[in-house]
């Protein structure tokens, strides 16, 4: 009897214990777990940061790259845009400078041929004066010589109606010559001028070149004999 309660005893003992362990055990196994997930957690923690941070990084150097690019894309475009707008505007600043040199040109080719022709004129005019005077004065030579001189700036003016009254004078001056006059030594370099002259008359003016060449030799041969008698 006392046996058997004594194995009892010792059994409740021994299960007490195995019970004890066991719940010890258990306690170690679940704080274990517990610690591993909390590293797993940390563990996952990280991963996934250091993901975030590794594709934020990634994308802030394609954006960048993208940025980059764009800008490029834009800078060329503005190149290519300010090469082209510069090329009509040259184009049209030459277009419009060529026009106005031309148009500048073509006022001075107007203006210049217009003085010459008021220069021209205006000798012409002179000419003519003192042809006049030195008819009224009666030096016959001598206006014939200016009335050839004023006849010559007429024909270049293309002043037909000048260009007759100054023929006909010049003509009617060596008639005067001839009749009433003679040549000196000093008037013989300008006859021969006049000789010369008289051989560019127009041939519209036919008639009085002919009787200026003969008026001209008649005074020529009255100098010459004048001369022989001395």
């Amino acid at each position: 009897m006392v046996t058997e309660i004594i194995r009892d005893t010792i059994g409740v003992i021994d299960a007490a214990k195995v019970a004890e362990f066991y719940s010890e055990m258990i306690d170690k196994q679940q704080s274990q777990f517990n610690i591993l997930l909390v590293v797993i957690g940390f563990i996952v923690t990280i991963v996934m940061g250091a993901t975030w941070l590794w594709n934020h990084k990634i994308s802030k150097m394609q954006i960048s790259e993208e940025i980059q690019a764009g800008l490029k894309e834009l800078q060329d475009r503005f190149e290519e845009h300010r090469s082209a707008t510069k090329e009509v505007v040259d184009a049209q600043i030459k277009e419009k400078m060529d026009d106005l040199s031309a148009s500048m040109k073509k006022e001075l080719d107007t203006y210049q041929e217009k003085i010459s022709k008021d220069n021209r004129k205006m000798k012409a005019n002179i000419c003519r004066v003192f042809a006049l005077h030195c008819s009224a004065g009666k030096s016959y030579f001598n206006s014939a010589s200016w009335w050839l001189s004023a006849f010559g700036e007429y024909v270049a003016l293309e002043d037909g109606e000048f260009e007759q009254i100054s023929i006909d004078a010049f003509v009617r001056a060596l008639t005067n010559c001839e009749k009433s006059e003679t040549i000196t030594d000093n008037q013989a370099e300008t006859l021969a001028d006049l000789e010369k002259d008289v051989k560019k008359i127009p041939d519209v003016f036919t008639e009085q070149r002919n009787k200026a060449k003969k008026l001209l030799k008649q005074i020529a041969d009255k100098a010459k004999k004048k001369d022989n008698n001395q």
